[in-house]
């Protein structure tokens, strides 16, 4: 049995996501989210320890600007990419993590 790596617990979602690449935004969709990273599906993916920008657009709130590494991208049957959180506003950290543990607690 593999060990959990994560620090955080994860929550399911499907916030609208869009990530900035050299080759132009990618429109993408937040799979699950934890206080410090997501699965993000995506059809295009970024090269694992990329650093890109990202916007996360969650419902009535203003979107989240967030920079994030990613860890691991995957084109194969259920494509995206694995990103840390390494860059975001203290205001928008506080939401993610209250939004986080207020999903948590709701399940």
């Amino acid at each position: 049995m593999q060990k959990e790596k994560r620090k955080h617990p994860r929550i399911e979602m499907g916030w609208p996501t869009t990530i900035q690449t050299a080759e132009g935004p990618i429109e993408a969709k937040l799979k699950n989210l934890a206080a410090d990273g997501a699965y993000i599906y995506c059809k295009q993916t970024s090269d694992p320890d990329n650093f890109v920008p990202i916007t996360i657009n969650p419902p009535n709130h203003s979107p989240l600007k967030v920079t994030a590494k990613v860890l691991w991208a995957d084109q194969g049957l259920s494509p995206g990419m694995g990103v840390r959180f390494v860059q975001m506003s203290e205001k928008d950290r506080h939401f993610l993590v209250k939004e986080v543990s207020d999903l948590l607690k709701s399940k």
